[in-house]
This record gives C-alpha cells, sequence and structure tokens, in this order.
C-alpha cells in the first residue's frame, strides 16, 4: 500500500511543472503550475483536433513573441499586415447554443487546402530569391471564423524585399482567382494589405491579446468547422529562425509578483503612447485586472504588510502574455522580487 502512495506521489511530481517565466525576442510569458500527463513530450494534445485547443495557442504565442522581426528588417525586409475574407454569408449557423453546426459550401478541408494552394503559388521554392511573381517571402497567419455568418478569414503578417504594388496585386489575383475555380465569387476588396509600422501590436491583434469577448469568439468558434485542423502556421520553416528562450522556474509568490509588475509595466507603456480611443480602452482593461474587490472589504489601512498576502489568495491562476519586456528587464525584476524582504 505504502509503495503505491509512493508512485503516486512521484508521478504527481513528474506531471506537475512549477510557475516559469519566459523571455522571447518580441516579450515574455508567464505560465502557471501546470499539470503535463495529456501532452505528448513536444507540448501538443494527443490526437487531431479542429481549431484552437488551450495548447495551440500557447505554442502560437509563443512563436509570435519568438519571431526576430527586427533581424528581418535589418536584412532589407518589409512587412505588411495581410487579412484575406471571403464574401459575407456564403456559410450561416443552422443550429447555435452548445449543439452549433454550421452548413454552407466553404467547408474546413477546402479552406486548407486553398490556402495551401496560395502558398505554393506565392512562395518561392526552396532556395530561390523572391519575385514580382512570388513576393512572399515569410509569413506567418492564423485563422478564424466571423462569428456572424460561420465563414473562416485568414490574418496574416508577409515580409517580402518586393514593391508593395507587385505584393498586392499578386495577392489579390492568387486569392480571387482561386476561389473563383471553387464557385466562389471573391473580389480584390476582400484582400486587405497594409505596411506594418507596429509589428508588435498587429501579432498582439493576430494572437486577440486582450481583446474583448466578440473578437476572442472568433478564434473560439473555429472549431465548429469540420477540417479546419490546426488554426496557425508559418512559411519557409528554415527562414524562422528562432532562439531558445530566457526561461526562469518561479514560486506562486513570485509568479503573483512578476504577472501584477509586467502588467502595471505594460499600463505605463500606453499611457506614454499618444492617446486614442483603443488606447484607452486597452488601458481601462489592464487596469480592471489588477483590482482586488477582495480589498473593497477590508480596511486596508489596518491589513499593512498583509496587503499583498490578501492580494495574493484572492489572485487567480491565469497566463500573462507581455510584449513590452525583453530579457534584461525579465532579470532585473526577477533579482528584485527574489531579494525583497532579505
Amino acid at each position: 500500500m505504502s509503495c503505491t502512495i509512493c508512485e503516486r506521489k512521484a508521478m504527481k511530481k513528474l506531471y506537475n511543472r512549477p510557475p516559469k517565466i519566459q523571455v522571447f525576442t518580441n516579450g515574455a510569458i508567464v505560465t502557471t503550475e501546470k499539470n503535463t500527463s495529456g501532452l505528448t513530450q513536444n507540448g501538443g494534445s494527443r490526437g487531431p483536433r479542429d481549431g484552437w485547443s488551450k495548447t495551440a495557442k500557447t505554442r502560437c504565442k509563443k512563436f509570435a513573441l519568438g519571431i526576430p522581426h527586427q533581424n528581418f528588417e535589418r536584412e532589407g525586409d518589409q512587412v505588411y499586415t495581410v487579412t484575406l475574407k471571403l464574401p459575407s454569408k456564403i456559410n450561416s449557423w443552422s443550429a447555435r447554443g452548445r449543439s452549433r453546426k454550421i452548413t454552407g459550401p466553404i467547408t474546413g478541408q477546402q479552406f486548407k487546402k486553398t490556402l495551401k494552394k496560395m502558398l505554393d503559388n506565392l512562395i518561392p521554392k526552396s532556395g530561390q530569391p523572391c519575385t514580382s511573381s512570388r513576393p512572399w517571402k515569410r509569413v506567418f497567419w492564423v485563422i478564424e471564423l466571423r462569428t456572424t455568418d460561420a465563414t473562416p478569414h485568414i490574418h496574416a503578417i508577409v515580409w517580402t524585399d518586393q514593391t508593395e504594388e507587385d505584393l498586392t496585386n499578386r495577392t489579390q489575383r492568387q486569392w480571387v482567382s482561386l476561389w473563383n475555380k471553387c464557385n466562389v465569387k471573391t473580389t480584390a476588396k476582400h484582400v486587405h494589405i497594409e505596411r506594418a509600422y507596429d509589428v508588435n501590436g498587429w501579432l498582439e491583434y493576430m494572437l486577440k491579446r486582450n481583446a474583448p469577448a466578440n473578437k476572442k469568439a472568433q478564434q473560439e468558434f473555429l472549431k465548429y468547422l469540420t477540417g479546419i485542423g490546426n488554426a496557425w502556421g508559418y512559411r519557409p520553416k528554415n527562414l524562422f529562425a528562432l532562439n531558445s528562450p530566457y526561461e526562469v522556474d518561479l514560486d506562486k509568490r513570485q509568479m503573483y509578483r512578476v504577472r501584477r509588475v509586467l502588467h502595471k509595466f505594460e499600463i505605463r507603456q500606453e499611457e506614454l503612447r499618444q492617446p486614442g480611443q483603443k488606447n484607452k480602452e486597452k488601458i481601462a482593461y489592464l487596469r480592471r485586472t489588477l483590482k482586488c474587490s477582495y480589498l473593497n472589504n477590508v480596511n486596508v489601512s489596518e491589513t499593512g504588510p498583509l496587503v499583498d498576502d490578501l492580494k495574493m489568495r484572492r489572485s487567480r491562476a491565469y497566463s500573462l502574455t507581455s510584449f513590452k519586456v525583453n530579457e534584461e528587464l525579465v532579470e532585473r525584476l526577477i533579482e528584485y522580487i527574489r531579494t525583497e524582504g532579505k
């Protein structure tokens, strides 16, 4: 009996991963304590699935945080945001609620097949340079579902050394041609391309970070599009040289402190930007995450040094992604927190 108990404890210790912070090229991600018993060695879930799983979202975030886009720009590449849509009301919801079902000509298999053809036609063959007919040097994309009519669309970020005119014209022609062959009447207006001046901002938008519920639903509802499979990707693999992140294991208190400091740092960064409506909404959202309703019912002046303990007990265990910090800043932050109170 005692051996069985020991074995269970050993398995529990093996499967529980402590909280940690990982710092990438573009930011950091703080993850909570995690039970890894349901994951494969590479971190994915067991078996295929459609849409966004929690693991897929985490892996996609880590990839986006690690894209060395400043190196790409130093090499002379220009970066563009790309949105590829289909006409509205092609698909529709035949049932809603927990038994949601999609009807219409756009299936997950067909959408992924068309995307693959487009990538094959726009990305140069291995070892070949970009040309006006194959202007996509590098691309990272995500797939979402329009919640109003269950129609999928793509958000992407593309690097190229070709002109914006060549990039736009070739992308429009490919998207329209491929879908017209499938009897889906698509026009150039369904392709939107813009020069990206805030790469991290667009990456955050693609990941739906700090997005309202109706925007996040565009990711969540993709699972109802049967056959869509994996919801994100990048090509060509060999042109995304990603470095291993700087990692630090944390205890629960350190995780809580790091998370709050990163929240406050991001609020300050947003306050220093040129004010705008979206900017104000983001600041208000971040400030709400710092509020602790438990403290509203106590006299904070009487609790003294227990304030942080009360906040930590009330705080939910959730991961945090930040595009606002680098490795040097995090190293200083970890050193400060570990020596705090000594």
